[in-house]
């Protein structure tokens, strides 16, 4: 099997490319009990559906878990110019800044984001 990208792989499944984790992986699970090995056994052609739908999860996780860490390190880069940033300005908008930031953190966190 050659390499699929995201959209061969979303098909297979029955979910869209932009889906989460989870429901990407409850479309594995929903798929696999069609097809895999251990509730067939000796079927190769219910094998090999097997394969290539975990070929399919493996793709699309593969392409989600690399757009977090893409993002993970951009926010860390963020951070960092952020903090070099702010310990130029004067210490009163500092204050006001690192409350503003605590306080959108917290509402990012009462939203579950």
């Amino acid at each position: 099997m050659g390499k699929m990208n995201s959209k061969e792989a979303a098909k297979i499944l029955g979910v869209s490319p932009t889906d989460t984790l989870m429901t990407i992986k409850v479309a594995l699970r929903r798929k696999a009990k069609t097809c895999h090995p251990d509730l067939y056994p000796g079927d190769e052609k219910k094998e090999n559906e097997f394969r290539k739908i975990r070929q399919a999860y493996d793709t699309l996780c593969e392409i989600k878990l690399g757009t977090r860490r893409k993002h993970e390190v951009a926010d860390d880069i963020l951070d960092h110019e952020f903090g070099r940033w702010i310990k130029h300005i004067d210490p009163k908008r500092r204050e006001q800044y690192l409350r503003k930031l605590r306080e959108l953190e917290e509402e990012d966190d009462a939203d579950g984001t």
